[in-house]
């Protein structure tokens, strides 16, 4: 049972032509759970490595550098507190994944 549901979720993700491994996946999850997680904080929750959970955001977000576009699942935005910090939040695509996702649960 549990096999057919990762299933679900795998196809899912290629609905959306995602092509997300399963750190990515995971903080998109933490995303969902807690918008506006910056990468600190998605590190320290998940176990994750700094590069790692930046890597995943930047993914999801617009851009992953110069050459490489991002899954525009969320958008990463400047802690007004510390402009060093960006925080991530879901954008219309992102809730509808999160949507779809949640379908593919039941």
């Amino acid at each position: 049972m549990e096999l057919l549901r990762v299933e679900k979720l795998a196809t899912t993700a290629k609905q959306f032509d995602l092509d997300l491994n399963i750190n990515q996946l995971w903080a998109f999850v933490m995303v969902c759970r807690n918008e506006g997680i910056s990468s600190s904080e998605l590190m320290k929750a998940t176990g994750l490595t700094k590069a790692t959970a930046s890597r995943a955001l930047r993914l999801l977000a617009d851009k992953v550098d110069p050459k490489r576009v991002g899954y525009h699942l969320v958008e990463l935005r400047h802690d007004p507190k510390d402009y060093r910090v960006r925080r991530a939040f879901l954008t219309e695509k992102g809730q509808a994944f999160k949507l779809a996702l949640q379908q593919a649960m039941i």
